[in-house]
């Protein structure tokens, strides 16, 4: 008796840890390989206010296997142009296939581009990198 009571028991866990994998890990859409620039309208004056030279920061972000990694990304500007971008993931992001295109399409996507405009979408067809990135953006604009 005590045994059909212990496999119902596990049966009844293993239901329910299924139940809830299922409804917490949001169903992964298929990221196609395309890149965009999206463009802001600012004022003159906002391209003044950045100085010149090497810009740094760090964003942290999750995928929908509920990894989290590290971004680091360093811009050198020019008159408030990006004239070099760098970006290093840390935390296991290198093998992530959504990283590595990002990261072997972002450079064409962003040097040359005022950075005070600039706002990446789906650069190599991973979203969640260029939100990344574009947080990074924003953290560099308020801090230059």
């Amino acid at each position: 008796m005590s045994y059909i009571i212990g496999i119902i028991v596990i049966a009844v866990v293993a239901i329910g840890f299924t139940l809830t994998k299922n409804g917490d890990i949001p169903p992964s859409q298929t990221e196609v390989a395309t890149s965009e620039t999206v463009t802001r309208e600012t004022s003159g004056d906002a391209v003044a206010t950045i100085t010149d030279g090497t810009h740094s920061t760090s964003v942290t972000y999750f995928t929908p296997a509920r990894n989290e990694y590290l971004l680091d990304v360093t811009l050198i500007t020019e008159n408030g142009i990006i004239t070099d971008a760098n970006v290093a993931y840390s935390q296991g992001a290198e093998k992530d296939p959504n990283a590595q295109r990002f990261e072997a399409a972002y450079k064409e996507v962003v040097i040359g581009q005022s950075i005070s405009d600039l706002e990446v979408s789906r650069v190599g067809g991973a979203s969640l990198t260029s939100a990344a990135f574009n947080e990074a953006l924003a953290k560099i604009r308020s801090e230059a």
